[in-house]
């Protein structure tokens, strides 16, 4: 585990970074009392710099940022984010695609999120700001050139994907698909597709 007390910085100038958990408690791989930000650069295009979250990244207090060169995943049931503190944001930017495995969740409490892709899809497990009809967060999904996709409906055990005051959803190709739809517990929806 890599615990601090204040913000934390981890940083790659040229690669990826990759969230394991400690051996006491495998799930756990990040928790701070403040900021935390993963950022994963590249100097050039053939350098995989990749965000991979095999456990789980928590803040008590502070905000959550990912800036990838390339793509996020968030593993099944275990690459969760959590930010506990009130109206704290995480923020996922990555240059590809932010893939969430099933039972991947992302909470915070009614602080806002965001997750955006530049190229590729964004493949949703679970976000939610709060209590379906009270929470007062809002989410915000950007897929620039890509698709916002729910997992298959074979794997994903979340029965809803995204639980929000307000909801935006962006993409350049499609929002959903005709056998595999979003399943959203919001109070304003605005979106807008290629597709």
């Amino acid at each position: 585990d890599l615990i601090s007390a204040g913000d934390l910085v981890i940083k790659t100038i040229n690669g990826s970074i990759t969230v394991n958990g400690g051996s006491a408690t495998p799930t756990e791989g990040i928790s701070g009392n403040g900021d935390i930000l993963l950022l994963a650069e590249e100097t050039a295009e053939a350098t995989t710099a990749d965000i991979t979250l095999n456990a789980s990244v928590i803040s008590t207090t502070g905000n959550i940022s990912f800036q990838s060169s390339d793509s996020i995943t968030q593993t099944a049931t275990v690459g969760d984010i959590t930010t506990s503190g009130a109206s704290k944001t995480i923020d996922l930017k990555a240059d590809d695609a932010i893939n969430m495995g099933d039972g991947a969740l992302t909470q915070s409490n009614n602080g806002n999120i965001l997750y955006e892709a530049t190229t590729g899809n964004i493949t949703l497990g679970e976000l939610s700001t709060g209590a379906a009809g009270t929470t007062t967060g809002k989410v915000a999904v950007i897929a620039t050139a890509g698709s916002i996709l729910d997992l298959g409906a074979v794997v994903d055990t979340s029965e809803v994907d995204i639980t929000a005051a307000d909801l935006i959803l962006t993409a350049g190709s499609a929002i959903g698909e005709s056998t595999n739809h979003l399943e959203t517990t919001v109070l304003n929806l605005t979106t807008k597709s290629g597709s």
